[in-house]
């Protein structure tokens, strides 16, 4: 199926669309692993630390019949499919871990 984000506020995980109607998306959790090797590069600061590199995250994905599934709802007041009311689903798969959060 068609790749889709769920956006945890700063973190981001990639989901398959497995069911769709006009107002609701069946989505499961795609299994993710880093493409190129990254390593973050820590310096001092903010919480505790920065890392230089956040942005240099590559990943590759993979089906996981295993994988988490959540309902996506249309909301005409939002514009857009929502889990739980407030995590945003976006168009393709863009994994992300925010390691400055």
């Amino acid at each position: 199926g068609d790749g889709v984000t769920v956006h945890l506020w700063t973190d981001a995980h990639a989901y398959t669309i497995i069911r769709r109607t006009a107002k609701t998306l069946t989505l499961r959790r795609c299994k993710a692993t880093r493409a190129n090797g990254f390593k973050p590069d820590f310096i001092p600061g903010g919480f505790s630390v920065v890392c230089l590199n956040n942005e240099d995250q590559e990943w590759e994905y993979d089906e996981d019949l295993d994988g988490k599934i959540v309902q996506a709802h249309w909301s005409q007041r939002k514009h857009g499919f929502y889990v739980n009311r407030e995590l945003i689903v976006t168009p393709g798969r863009h994994e992300f871990y925010d390691y400055n959060f």
